[in-house]
């Protein structure tokens, strides 16, 4: 789960941070920076598989985020600025793990390593600084349970462990760990080479919280019906490559029936649809024709083909299909957070509550959402959920965004209590429905001419 992302002369931000919760909503008007916050992180993911700052990606670095150059980066264009992204994440889950889980004293005395570096390593901080030379630095620090971060034992130990681990590990140096009260163990070679092995292993395995990471853009749908098989179905629908968003969404759906499965159940409850791919021949070769079917009931629809269903539905079931491939990885599981722009795109009012509730339910599965916004259905459900108790007021974060006149975006959050009361309200978002009503009485109530 990320937990803090910050932001220094990044595009329209000088200086910016955010506290995420399990779901977190970006809400203001368009241009204020609600996409470049979700856009810093996509470009650390795809500069991490790249080993170095990668702003519009390449072969073997597929871009998840197009921002152009560092020119187009930094903020005002200022060129000497540094640009300065820090994320926190806590990581419940790492797959395979240097280190297996602790719970008892007896357990800690069979293995040095485990004492020393705390257990499970649970949190994880990312620095990138970038530079207009396009100098790319990445660091990782690893904060272990139970301990505080701590240095080397020395530059000396420091200098053989990253001779025989040669850092960084797809652009990251891992930072090592360990207890001061320990340091006799690191002139015990059999106890250095483990500690050096186990380095190596952490610093493969810290990247993975940003790949865990999914933005699902504004720019979806299956615009079409038939399009081409992939030999290989990308669990990152946004990483381009193969053409397109669908491309990628229809090979993912014809490579896993499972995730079909899970997407339609998802479908029938927001939008009373189901989803079908198939195989069909295109050629001398082969493509997926996408289908929406009626729900199990029948629902007095016949099957349709993507291209004459709604955008509504068409747009919906590629931010389903996102959320299953991920939680059905084996290397992801719940432990994904997925960034979505505008999920209210084409969806009735009534949809758009039914599509709340579902990202409820998942989000306390353990998958973390981070929304860019402009319906306040979206925020009003959410808050109502809070106020109901389905929710914990700690379970939604909400930003307000907006823009000063020198161009300077700025995001503050807004407070919510127990009753899903934000303190101080959303200016200019919710109170738009009370300016309509408001004209509608007053002109309801003049006297017919």
């Amino acid at each position: 789960m990320l937990l803090k992302l910050g932001l220094r002369n990044f595009k329209a931000f000088r200086d910016q941070s955010f506290d995420l919760a399990p779901i977190t909503l970006f809400v203001g008007r368009s241009g204020t920076g609600k996409s470049s916050a979700l856009q810093a992180l996509a470009f650390l993911k795809q500069s991490s598989l790249a080993g170095e700052a990668v702003y519009t990606g390449r072969e073997g670095a597929p871009a998840i985020a197009d921002l152009g150059s560092f020119e187009e980066v930094v903020h005002g264009g200022d060129i000497a600025l540094p640009v300065d992204i820090t994320l926190e994440a806590r990581q419940d889950a790492l797959g395979p793990t240097p280190w297996p889980a602790i719970s008892r004293y007896a357990d800690y005395q069979k293995s040095w390593r485990t004492y020393i570096l705390g257990g499970l390593p649970n949190r994880v901080d990312y620095h990138c600084v970038l530079r207009g030379e396009s100098a790319f630095s990445e660091q990782i620090g690893v904060t272990p349970t139970g301990s505080s971060r701590v240095q080397a034992p020395n530059e000396d130990i420091l200098a053989t462990i990253r001779a025989k681990n040669p850092m960084p590990f797809r652009g990251f140096d891992a930072e090592i760990v360990r207890a001061g009260f320990f340091s006799s163990l690191f002139d015990n070679p059999v106890a250095m080479k483990d500690f050096q092995e186990d380095v190596a292993r952490l610093g493969k395995a810290s990247p993975i919280q940003l790949c865990r990471f999914f933005l699902v853009p504004a720019g979806r749908g299956f615009i079409g019906q038939t399009f081409p098989l992939h030999d290989d179905a990308r669990l990152d629908l946004a990483a381009a490559g193969y053409g397109d968003f669908s491309s990628n969404a229809a090979t993912a759906l014809a490579m896993n029936r499972g995730v079909e499965e899970q997407l339609s159940d998802w479908l029938e409850t927001v939008a009373d649809l189901r989803i079908r791919s198939d195989l069909v021949r295109t050629g001398e070769g082969w493509g997926v024709s996408i289908t929406f079917l009626p729900t199990r009931d029948g629902n007095g629809r016949m099957p349709i083909g993507a291209n004459n269903e709604s955008f509504g539905a068409n747009q919906l079931s590629q931010v389903f299909l996102q959320i299953a491939l991920a939680a059905n990885d084996s290397m992801v599981g719940n432990e994904a957070t997925i960034g979505i722009e505008e999920p209210e795109v084409h969806l009735h009012p009534r949809a758009q509550r039914n599509f709340v509730e579902m990202l409820a339910a998942i989000a306390k599965q353990g998958t973390q959402f981070i929304i860019s916004t402009h319906s306040e259905r979206i925020v009003s459900r959410l808050l109502v959920l809070v106020a109901k108790g389905v929710l914990r007021r700690e379970d939604v974060a909400v930003y307000a965004f907006d823009k000063d006149e020198h161009g300077v975006a700025t995001a503050e959050k807004r407070e919510i209590d127990e009753m899903g009361r934000v303190t101080g309200g959303l200016p200019g978002f919710m109170d738009e429905d009370l300016k309509d009503m408001e004209e509608l009485i007053s002109a309801l109530s003049e006297p017919v001419a």
